[in-house]
């Protein structure tokens, strides 16, 4: 709902949520990182596209995917996406929170932050985060 007026009816949004367990920890500082990995799938998407957002429990940890049907990235790219001073296309969003600081707040929560993407296909970014409590 919040990235509606980014998505302009284009973007499709599909949820595919497990059953999971709530997660302690910060709820704003997580919130920005799915802001910006959303906001990210958007842009990379030219024209019509679909965003799959999926949740599932994996053990003692929670697995969130969000998928996008863009452009992608080469293997160059995707390699320093996480980098502080690496600012691509799709990378960075307005407010000035991009992936290095989306991956540095999912460390400090004790979770983990991967991305599998190829040219012309589409990314994946799967976020874990572990149960505690």
């Amino acid at each position: 709902t919040l990235l509606d007026h980014e998505y302009k009816g284009r973007v499709t949004v599909v949820g595919d949520f497990g059953d999971i367990p709530p997660v302690l920890t910060d709820l704003r500082e997580l919130n920005q990182v799915f802001m910006t990995l959303l906001k990210n799938a958007g842009e990379a998407i030219q024209g019509q596209g679909t965003v799959t957002v999926r949740t599932e429990l994996e053990g003692d940890r929670v697995l969130i995917e969000i998928a996008d049907s863009g452009e992608g990235m080469d293997a160059v790219t995707q390699a320093r996406i996480f980098e502080t001073s690496f600012i691509g296309r799709g990378t960075r969003v307005k407010s000035g929170l991009g992936l290095p600081a989306a991956k540095n707040i999912v460390t400090k929560a004790g979770g983990e932050i991967q991305v599998e993407s190829e040219s012309g296909r589409g990314t994946v970014f799967r976020v874990w985060l572990p149960l505690r409590g």
